[in-house]
């Protein structure tokens, strides 16, 4: 049901079809292929889409029983996780080319590439991500969620017991075991463990970060269309965008929660500035729940309002969303350049020239996030402006000196803003913190 739901736009005649053959057949995938090929014309191309790991089972007797179904491959390149005992690091499948084509060939099989490796995707990677499961879906998927408690609470185990076995499926080298085990270590090895459990919490928090401030965002600029407009639709609009920025709070209070703080502030030992942001986002609830009931309050009188007047005392509500959103995005890249720093003073201390390597090409990231940032922002704040302006924007700015000049000054800003982030991203700039506004 939910694969139908996915679908829709590429299900146009030639298009993508959701096939029930797996849960009709219930057996192998020969089985399940060879019935898939009795649906369709003799002497139709099977094409089977698959990862490059395929070649690590394709010659035992269930891949062979597999191939035999199909005309051939597309296998698509992407990133495995690795072993050491780094969650973090990932390895691509190394490939024999003359092998491959001697599998090719006595499996008659055409054998194609999509080169371009994809990111490492596994239940542990969804459960962290931003939105957390609903990054990796369509809305029509995450609504048809939304409405099944007992299905979505059985996603959410089914997520925790995937990423229980894929933690046991990484194997730990004997070297990394004998030093958590050794004495000099303190006999239990819980202080490198607490040290990796911190960089992930920390983590955590700048992408739940950047998440609250896109979602505020968004919410803002919807908030001035209700202010000036006021259609059932534009309600609705915002009615929508509070929803999800709820549903994000939400889920950061309850990841806060589901911790105690003194053994959270043991585990963030070297990360003060996560701390700091982690703080921050759970002060949002107070102060966003209040802006907005002034803004139902004013928003009756303020649409009524016209010419410059309105413009400005409907903007004077929006914009309360302005230091808010700044202070969350200083205090995420902050957090950022915390990570890096601790992370490559680890490098420095285990002589990995690998992970130095890593370490010098990320050293811009913190940089980089805040000129990306402020570019966003000053974006925001032009869309914010105007639509707290309404259909009448237009004729007020050519009337009104002052709406007209403050309409040029947020278009001046926003466009040095983006000229910052193309010249940076052109490795242009000067490296440094900068203050964002």
């Amino acid at each position: 049901a939910m694969c139908r739901l996915a679908v829709p736009p590429f299900a146009a005649a030639g298009g993508v079809e959701v096939s029930t053959i797996e849960e009709e057949v219930g057996e192998s995938n020969g089985a399940m292929l060879r019935a898939l090929k009795g649906k369709y014309p003799g002497g139709t191309k099977l094409l089977w889409i698959c990862g490059d790991d395929v070649f690590r089972w394709i010659e035992k007797p269930k891949g062979l029983q597999t191939m035999a179904e199909v005309s051939g491959l597309i296998v698509q390149r992407r990133l495995h996780k690795g072993g050491g005992g780094d969650p973090d690091k990932f390895y691509k499948e190394p490939l024999d080319e003359g092998k491959i084509r001697a599998i090719g060939a006595r499996l008659k099989l055409e054998i194609d590439f999509i080169y371009g490796e994809l990111p490492h995707f596994s239940s542990t990677l969804v459960r962290r991500a931003p939105g957390t499961w609903r990054s990796f879906l369509p809305q029509t998927v995450a609504r048809y969620l939304d409405g099944r408690p007992d299905l979505l609470s059985k996603l959410h185990d089914n997520l925790e017991a995937d990423a229980k076995i894929e933690a046991l499926s990484i194997p730990t080298p004997p070297a990394a075991k004998a030093k958590r085990g050794s004495p000099s270590s303190g006999g239990g090895g819980g202080e490198e463990e607490d040290g990796s459990s911190g960089e992930k919490i920390a983590a955590e928090c700048v992408m739940r970060g950047l998440e609250v401030v896109h979602s505020l965002q968004f919410e803002r600029g919807q908030t001035g269309l209700y202010l000036s407009v006021g259609t059932d639709r534009l309600k609705k609009d915002l009615d929508d965008a509070m929803s999800n920025t709820d549903r994000i709070v939400r889920e950061i209070v309850s990841a806060a929660d589901e911790n105690n703080d003194d053994d959270e502030r043991r585990i963030m030992n070297e990360y003060d500035e996560a701390l700091a942001l982690a703080a921050e986002l759970r002060r949002i609830p107070e102060w966003l729940s209040r802006d907005r009931r002034i803004v139902r309050k004013k928003a009756t009188r303020l649409r009524s309002l016209r010419g410059a007047e309105g413009w400005e005392g409907r903007y004077s509500l929006v914009e309360k969303f302005n230091p808010r959103i700044v202070i969350i995005i200083g205090a995420v890249v902050r957090a950022l350049r915390e990570i890096l720093s601790n992370h490559s003073n680890d490098n420095n201390n285990d002589d990995d020239a690998e992970d130095a390597t890593v370490t010098l090409q990320m050293r811009d990231a913190p940089d980089l996030l805040l000129r990306w940032s402020e570019g966003k922002e000053a974006l925001g704040r032009l869309r914010a402006l105007v639509s707290a302006g309404g259909v009448n924007a237009p004729a007020v700015v050519r009337t009104s000196i002052k709406m007209r000049r403050l309409l040029n000054q947020f278009i001046d800003t926003k466009e040095r803003r983006i000229a910052r982030v193309l010249n940076r991203s052109r490795g242009g700039g000067v490296r440094g913190p900068t203050s964002i506004w």
